[in-house]
């Protein structure tokens, strides 16, 4: 063997190599970056998903001594889109006077058609409020729905306040507030 062989200095290390195709680290770093907050803003909306940032909204509130109002209603909704508001009043005692609910009109006007259940004893509106009125329950709950579908003439946001009556007293409030989102 020859001791003394030096290899020549002109020759290039990546002669003969297979990484001739590999391409330098400072290639294509926008792409990169744009990738990055792409995946990053998916993460962001299944965390807010998952955190219900985009489903029903659900407001208690004790009204006077001995009730308890109940509110589910969509947060956010999209135009065609179905929502069910779900007013549950809870009371200590057996409710016995004659039940008046009030939902301000602003609010329901973001559906384009609703349904109420139970059907009222007697409805009115002043333009601003629609007044549902109901025969004592003689039960210690007292529930009502209130079907739609979110127009897509509306506002993007719709807020308005539920009140809860009996006996002409108001026993308990709440505040709606609804986000269209396209």
């Amino acid at each position: 063997m020859d001791k003394d062989f030096d290899p020549p200095e002109t020759a290039d290390p990546s002669d003969g190599s297979t990484f001739f195709d590999v391409v330098d680290s400072g290639y294509d770093k926008g792409g990169r970056i744009g990738r990055r907050i792409i995946l990053t803003l998916v993460a962001l909306f299944v965390l807010a998903s998952l955190a219900n940032v985009f489903g029903m909204d659900t407001t208690s509130t004790g009204g006077s001594p001995g009730y308890e109002l109940t509110v589910s209603a969509p947060r956010t909704s999209r135009a065609g889109m179905d929502g069910k508001i779900t007013v549950t009043l809870h009371a200590a005692q057996k409710i016995s006077g004659p039940i008046t609910v009030k939902v301000e009109q602003d609010y329901l006007d973001a559906f384009t058609t609703y349904g109420i259940s139970p059907a009222p004893d007697g409805e009115s509106s002043d333009g601003h409020l629609l007044v549902l009125d109901y025969d004592a329950s003689d039960e210690k709950t007292f529930r009502l729905d209130i079907d739609g579908t979110v127009s897509e003439d509306s506002d993007l946001r719709a807020h308005g306040n539920v009140q809860v009556y009996i006996d002409g007293d108001l026993v308990a409030s709440t505040k709606l507030r609804l986000w269209k989102v396209f």
